[in-house]
């Protein structure tokens, strides 16, 4: 028997045990071991295109039982094995270059599931973040090797002429899979970064190191995201179980509740999702605290290839930054229709459930509520964290080794790092207040909204828009 038609056999047989309720958990885990080569069996490439192939005609249409038997053998909330996440990788890929909305929806799930859990941890361990790290580094590289990416090296094939247009799969993931594009962001968020990374922020006595700084392609990719939905949200809405949505707008507690059945512990899935933080402050985050150390790491690269590289990452995520300002003010949601001044409670709210406007706004997520019953939510915490963090980096005085150095480089690196950190805090405002303004901050007050900003306004320039402000 073929491995094909092995792994075809095995795959019917263990979704037909799956129906069987009484069925002990221990053997449904030996029957997946089934469907895999044994560890000291490698596959060959070949083999390994053919079960390759044998999940991607497998899974054609996302019903209770084939959803069931993917996380049997892609467990939410159980350890997978090393090579079945590298597999895993794989077939997400090819679900991406192929274009296999159902795979990438049911992958997407397993990862977003991986990411909340990381961040509902008060501890997460690393077993919780390496299958992560594999799975995102792993697209990622995938990804970067396909040519026609903007801000890579790879050359586009000579199959190709003038006149053809080269659509990268990752430039178009976010109408493919708006799951898949919202969940591998929030992860790519999670891995990629500089130290401090957001979640190490959250959890200071258990830092998850990144992996690496964002690459500037992957940013590039984000940034043409935010560009096409902003310009043109109708062409970018997808539908999903009679529920229209754009990557901007997934309500993952309606996704989940319609894989309940895969839950062991469903009651608690819906508590530890809503510990992710929004996009918004995840991608606000790399374009404030990354470029602090951009100027550093170009300065100490060895090679004139790598120095144009963190070149390249800085403007990336300048562009960013830009991008998000321009987002945090977009107008393509309608109108709220609930009283309330644009301060106080938001200009803009938009609802999230689903079934109502959720799938109907563009940037439906990015609208964060910072006071329930006059009491701090998660989202204002973040924004508490967001801001201490930049105050703790930018407003602190020079280090003892800078102030050794002779008079002249003394002050080349006083001006650098006064540049750097007023484009941070230059930035961390424009952000804040731009989506204050837009009531994208909602329930938050004047004084609330001073007192928050309160941390930073040793700075020349938060203190003159604070004075400005109480007027």
């Amino acid at each position: 028997m073929s491995v094909l038609d092995r792994c075809r056999s095995n795959l019917r047989a263990l979704e037909s045990s799956l129906r069987e309720e009484h069925k002990p958990d221990f053997v449904l885990r030996l029957d997946s071991s089934d469907i895999f080569p044994a560890n000291d069996k490698k596959p060959t490439p070949l083999e390994e295109l053919e079960l390759l192939n044998t999940f991607a005609t497998y899974f054609p249409c996302n019903d209770d039982s084939k959803a069931r038997l993917f996380y049997e053998l892609f467990p939410l909330e159980r350890d997978v094995p090393d090579d079945r996440v590298r597999f895993l990788v794989k077939l997400s890929s090819l679900a991406l270059c192929i274009g296999l909305p159902v795979i990438l929806e049911l992958a997407a799930v397993w990862l977003k599931v991986r990411v909340a859990h990381l961040y509902a941890s008060t501890a997460p361990p690393a077993p919780l973040y390496q299958p992560v790290v594999v799975f995102v580094t792993g697209i990622t590289s995938d990804m970067l090797s396909i040519p026609g990416l903007p801000g890579t090296t790879h050359p586009v094939g000579g199959y190709l002429t003038d006149g053809d247009s080269l659509e990268h799969p990752l430039l178009n993931l976010h109408h493919t899979s708006p799951l898949f594009a919202e969940a591998y962001l929030s992860a790519v968020t999670l891995v990629y970064g500089t130290s401090p990374t957001f979640i190490s922020a959250l959890n200071p006595t258990h830092p998850l190191y990144p992996a690496s700084p964002p690459p500037s392609p992957v940013i590039q990719c984000f940034v043409h995201w935010l560009q096409t939905s902003r310009v043109q949200p109708k062409s970018h809405h997808h539908s999903t179980a009679n529920h229209a949505v754009t990557w901007l707008s997934v309500d993952w507690l309606f996704v989940l509740r319609r894989f309940k059945h895969c839950f062991q512990t469903h009651t608690y899935a819906d508590q530890f999702l809503a510990c992710c933080p929004p996009i918004p402050i995840c991608l606000a985050w790399w374009t404030i605290f990354v470029p602090l150390d951009c100027v550093s790491m170009s300065s100490s690269a060895k090679l004139d290839s790598q120095a144009k590289e963190y070149k390249s990452l800085n403007a990336a995520l300048g562009e960013l930054h830009y991008e998000l300002l321009l987002c945090s003010v977009d107008t393509t949601s309608p109108p709220s229709t609930s009283s309330g001044h644009r301060h106080g409670s938001g200009s803009n709210p938009i609802s999230t459930s689903s079934g109502s406007s959720a799938g109907s706004t563009t940037f439906a997520n990015w609208s964060l509520s910072c006071f329930r019953k006059q009491q701090p939510t998660k989202d204002y915490h973040y924004l508490e964290l967001f801001v201490q963090h930049i105050s703790e980096r930018c407003l602190k005085p020079i280090d003892t080794q800078v102030s050794s150095c002779p008079t002249s480089e003394l002050h080349l690196k006083q001006s650098s790092l006064d540049i750097r950190e007023d484009l941070a805090i230059t930035r961390a405002v424009e952000f804040l207040q731009l989506a204050w303004i837009s009531g994208r901050l909602r329930n938050l007050g004047i004084d609330d909204f001073t007192r928050l900003l309160s941390p930073l306004a040793e700075h020349k320039l938060i203190h003159l828009f604070l004075t400005r402000l109480k007027r």
